[in-house]
């Protein structure tokens, strides 16, 4: 499929179960977390466009923090079921997002697990960054190569062709991507292993792993403001 790794139509029906299941309930909560600390405080009529909006999980959230959001997505499938939640304050395009043509300015524009799917990642922040109005956010959220989730699914992407097609990042890798727009903020989140067993202990894992080696977290979140 044009514009991504992996065509999403044929899991689009069952995306979300992930964070039906206990670990991805907790990731998804420590996920938010860490977006939190980067996302600005919405203002009334504050915008925001999301690549690779997907089945609109991080849409809704975005939607909560206040923003009016326009999310676009290469899978017509995923695009149907993000439309069909009926997210106030939102509207979805299908498209490739590189060759889209997309009309408007906004205040951030954010691509959650997304870049990771896109061969040209570069190109899409490049995009991303001249959809910005003076001053405004790029926000990304992707997964860690060198954490232990990424290894699992490095692993795993030997049979599962999701995984198989996605390029994961490290935190460094996501520093030098951001720095040519100006001084990037890094954050690594969600260290708690990710079996069901470990659960209890997350609170305790993400205290010290976001103290001591933050790079090992299984998410990444940076942000630069343009």
């Amino acid at each position: 499929m044009e514009g991504s790794s992996f065509n999403f139509d044929i899991i689009a029906e069952y995306y979300d179960s992930w964070y039906d299941n206990p670990v991805g309930n907790v990731y998804d909560i420590y996920e938010k977390k860490a977006m939190a600390k980067l996302l600005p405080p919405a203002s009334p009529g504050s915008t925001l466009f999301e690549v690779g909006s997907g089945t609109g999980h991080w849409s809704a959230w975005f939607t909560e923090m206040g923003y009016q959001v326009t999310g676009i997505d290469v899978s017509p499938a995923m695009t149907r079921r993000a439309e069909s939640r009926g997210i106030p304050g939102s509207c979805f395009i299908e498209g490739d997002f590189l060759t889209a043509p997309i009309r408007g300015s906004f205040d951030v524009v954010a691509a959650v697990t997304s870049l990771e799917f896109i061969p040209d990642y570069r190109d899409a922040v490049i995009k991303m960054s001249s959809l910005l109005r003076p001053g405004g956010l790029i926000i990304v959220g992707v997964l860690n190569s060198r954490s232990w989730l990424g290894v699992e699914r490095k692993i795993k992407g030997v049979e599962d062709p999701v995984y198989h097609s996605a390029r994961f990042f490290t935190t460094g890798e996501i520093r030098e991507l951001l720095s040519s727009y100006g001084k990037p903020h890094i954050i690594g989140s969600t260290f708690v292993l990710p079996y069901r067993a470990a659960l209890p202990a997350a609170g305790v894992m993400e205290s010290i792993g976001s103290f001591i080696c933050p790079c090992l977290g299984n998410f990444i979140s940076g942000s630069v403001r343009i």
